[in-house]
């Protein structure tokens, strides 16, 4: 069997342990011994090991073809985000030792502090120097900031949903008290007929609320076929959540029948006080 595709990561040094990859099978990076005329080497991701390997199956000390070669696979690591939404992707990790292929590639330096990451570029400039003096440090930053970077796109749309959805809900409590108010108004000596009669007021409350009720029934059938025709690219914009999750769809169901509710108790409150004798001579 073989991966349908994976990202290749030139690695240097205990990288795993730097970001807090956890190691799943096999040896680290620091662990092992490798020579650039040894035996080629390869780390795999969790999910290249699914797709090559029986759940049964140790992926440990079997040998597969990956980065232009067969090697031998001496860890499992897990599944490593590849951007701000947590998108995964089948990788494999070869030594730099063991790449020998030509490419005019930027480094990425990896530290890990207990402390502020930013109070250590002085000594990490001073090390990189040491080791050689053409490397350089460019544009160093914590990795909460590449992080926080990298998301800046779905935060903003993440504003705009919040936007849109307080505007929405605005709209929903505006037209709902505007259109049970119209027609409270119209139907007053309706009302005061009916209370004449025997209604009781929880009864006329109950009739403007219901009709609340089927107001609102209509509009979230709209909107939850507006939504599914959306749902390509609202998929694109939400992180682990996705369009048609249950909860989160019967949650909003929920807070739209109830302002419903509470935009309509001012008009039903106004009709139960409607007086019956009066409105018989309106």
């Amino acid at each position: 069997s073989s991966a349908e595709a994976a990202d290749v990561r030139i690695i240097n040094g205990d990288l795993f342990r730097a970001l807090g990859i956890s190691l799943l099978r096999g040896s680290a990076p620091g662990d092992v011994e490798v020579d650039a005329e040894g035996e080629p080497l390869v780390w795999v991701s969790r999910t290249v090991a699914e797709q090559l390997f029986a759940p049964d199956e140790d992926p440990v000390g079997e040998t597969i073809f990956s980065a232009n070669r067969l090697r031998r696979v001496v860890g499992v690591v897990e599944d490593v985000a590849v951007d701000g939404r947590g998108t995964k992707f089948p990788t494999v990790y070869v030594h730099h030792e063991q790449y020998a292929e030509e490419r005019n590639w930027a480094l990425a330096q990896v530290v890990r502090a207990e402390t502020d990451p930013s109070h250590l570029v002085a000594a990490i400039v001073a090390e990189l120097e040491q080791l050689d003096a053409d490397l350089v440090l460019h544009l160093p930053r914590a990795f909460d900031q590449l992080v926080a970077s990298a998301r800046a796109q779905d935060r903003f749309a993440l504003s705009l949903m919040s936007l849109f959805a307080a505007l929405a809900t605005l709209l929903v409590v505006i037209g709902t008290y505007g259109v049970l108010s119209g027609h409270v108004a119209r139907h007053r000596r309706d009302f005061g007929i009916r209370m004449a009669l025997g209604a009781t007021g929880a009864d006329v409350m109950q009739q403007v609320l219901g009709r609340a009720l089927r107001m609102t029934c209509v509009g979230v059938l709209l909107g939850g076929l507006m939504a599914w025709a959306a749902s390509r690219w609202l998929s694109s914009v939400l992180f682990e959540v996705a369009p048609s999750d249950p909860v989160t769809l019967i949650g909003a169901v929920a807070a739209v029948f109830g302002l419903s509710l509470v935009a309509g108790s001012m008009p039903a409150r106004r009709a139960m006080r409607v007086d019956p004798a009066r409105s018989l001579t309106e």
